[in-house]
């Protein structure tokens, strides 16, 4: 649950984002518009300051850190003593490489898994960065096109939370392979939708109606497809695949290759939209390609786990 976290922070913040750029608020005066987030930013530094931290080599401090975020609870000197038998443990391993990673199966795999999660949620950031455009297109007219923008936010959002509710009461597989078909399905009307929408008035309402879906899907059963699970399940998946030792450099790694796809299909998504329009193609396919392919991919292989870690190497690819 506490993973879906950030996913409601951020949908919350994109939410704000988007009403103060509709142009009967901030949208005419971008300069205002850019000093705005000086205020939660600066509110944030304020209360980081007050924060303590926690850190390495000193007990006294570690232990009013725990106390500070758990309470004055009987366990915390025993958390520190397992912390300190863990550093022991992970002085005498080998630090983890990108040479081990792709030369070890089980964790090449679980790379490869990971990843093909997180190209389930390249759909959603020509969404998040361009709806208002793909509903211009779809002619719809332009204050309509702002308010659905912010709506689809605010339900990208709700289901958020709504997915943090079921998140652990049912298998992440099948969440996945879910929400990522749901949300897919959703888009790919949208995308006939949005093709056909000059034909008659009512297919324009219908494309809202599908994007609406989409957001919901993503948030809350896929997320990043727009559903309730897909979005923070995607993001969580590499660390609970691999050891201990792995966790940070896998994620990196996977969220690294991840931004760089998604920087190049959010921009080339847009240019394909605006220039192929014109000519009523199913270029709007171009949203389903990765993403079906991913969800093709997670039918057959990989293994999510549902309360616990799986550090053993054997365990990474049992599909349940």
């Amino acid at each position: 649950m506490a993973s879906f976290l950030c996913e409601i922070g951020y949908g919350a913040m994109v939410v704000l984002g988007m009403v103060l750029g509709m142009t009967s608020v901030l949208g005419n005066s971008l300069d205002i518009l850019m000093l705005v987030p000086l205020v939660p930013l600066t509110l944030s530094l304020i209360f980081l300051a007050f924060i303590p931290e926690t850190p390495k080599g000193d007990r006294e401090k570690a232990l009013r850190s725990l106390e500070f975020f758990r309470g004055d609870l009987k366990d915390n000197q025993r958390l520190l003593d397992d912390y300190e038998r863990e550093k022991l443990q992970e002085a005498t391993q080998e630090r983890s490489s990108l040479k081990e990673i792709f030369s070890t199966w089980h964790l090449r795999r679980a790379v490869f898994l990971a990843s093909t999660v997180l190209f389930l949620t390249w759909s959603f950031y020509p969404m998040l960065t361009s709806s208002t455009s793909f509903f211009r297109q779809s002619n719809i007219n332009h204050t309509l096109a702002e308010l659905m923008s912010a709506l689809l936010m605010v339900l990208f959002t709700i289901s958020s939370i709504c997915g943090a509710s079921i998140v652990d009461r049912y298998p992440r597989r099948f969440l996945v392979i879910f929400s990522g078909v749901l949300s897919n399905v959703f888009l790919a009307m949208f995308a006939v939708f949005s093709i056909f929408s000059y034909s008659a008035d009512w297919i324009k309402y219908a494309c809202i109606a599908a994007a609406l879906c989409y957001c919901i899907a993503f948030g809350t059963l896929t997320i990043k497809g727009f559903s309730l699970i897909l979005g923070p399940v995607s993001w969580f998946v590499a660390p609970e695949l691999v050891p201990l030792k792995h966790k940070s450099l896998v994620f990196s790694l996977c969220f690294g290759a991840n931004n760089v796809f998604i920087a190049i299909t959010d921009f080339l998504a847009i240019v394909l939209f605006q220039v192929m329009f014109k000519y009523n193609s199913i270029h709007r396919a171009f949203f389903l390609q990765k993403s079906d392919k991913s969800d093709f991919e997670l039918v057959h292989l990989g293994a999510f786990t549902k309360f616990q870690h799986i550090p053993l190497r054997s365990s990474v690819l049992i599909v349940f």
